[in-house]
C-alpha cells in the first residue's frame, strides 16, 4: 500500500513529459498570482528563444528562473514547505520579477506628480498607489523601493511632502506608513 500511496503523491507532485519528470506548479497559489507568474514564465521563455544578444538572453533566463521558483517548480519542493512559506515565495518572486520591469526614475516621478495633480490640493497619495499605477497585478510591491527613492528626491526638492498622520516626516525613517502630498515648490 505504501508504494501505491507514494505513486499517488508523485502523480500530484510531478508531470512526465517525453520520459522526463518535471515538478508541477504549487497548487496552493492564488489563481491571480499563479497566472502572473505563468505570464512571466512565457515572456522569459520567449525572450530566451528570441534574444538579440547574450545580455538579453541572460535577463530572459533570470525571468524564467524567478517565475519557476515562484510557481514552486524550482527550489525547495513546495510539499516540504508550510502554506505561508509557499505563498511568501510566490509573492517574493513576483516582486523580483516586477523589479526586472521597473520603470525608470522619470516615469516614477511622472506617476507621482500625475496622481497628485488629479486629486484636490489638500489630498495625498500612498506610495503603494503609485506602484499600483505603474504595475497592474500582484507584482506591484516590487516597485515600492524605487517609488520611495524617487519620492525622497521630490521631498528634498520641496515638490512633494511626506506625511504621517498629517505631520511631515523624513522618508528615510518615517516610523510607519506615509502619504505623499503637494510640497511648497509644487508647480503641478
Amino acid at each position: 500500500m505504501s508504494a501505491r500511496r507514494s505513486q499517488e503523491c508523485d502523480d500530484e507532485r510531478y508531470l512526465v513529459v517525453a520520459g522526463r519528470r518535471w515538478r508541477r506548479e504549487d497548487p496552493i497559489l492564488d489563481s491571480d498570482v499563479a497566472a502572473a507568474l505563468r505570464t512571466h514564465l512565457r515572456r522569459g521563455r520567449s525572450g530566451v528563444a528570441h534574444a538579440a544578444d547574450e545580455q538579453a538572453r541572460l535577463l530572459a533566463r533570470e525571468r524564467v528562473g524567478l517565475a519557476k521558483h515562484g510557481l514552486g517548480e524550482r527550489g525547495e519542493p513546495w510539499w516540504e514547505m508550510t502554506a505561508a512559506a509557499r505563498r511568501r515565495r510566490a509573492e517574493e518572486a513576483l516582486a523580483e520579477l516586477a523589479r526586472l520591469d521597473a520603470p525608470d526614475a522619470p516615469s516614477i516621478r511622472d506617476a507621482i506628480l500625475d496622481l497628485l495633480s488629479r486629486r484636490a490640493e489638500s489630498r495625498t497619495v500612498c506610495p503603494s498607489d503609485v506602484a499600483r499605477a505603474l504595475h497592474a497585478g500582484p507584482g506591484w510591491r516590487g516597485l515600492m523601493d524605487p517609488v520611495r527613492d524617487v519620492a525622497t528626491g521630490l521631498v528634498a526638492d520641496g515638490v512633494v511632502v511626506a506625511t504621517r498622520g498629517g505631520t511631515a516626516v523624513d522618508l528615510a525613517n518615517p516610523g510607519g506608513p506615509v502619504r505623499l502630498g503637494r510640497g511648497p515648490r509644487w508647480a503641478g
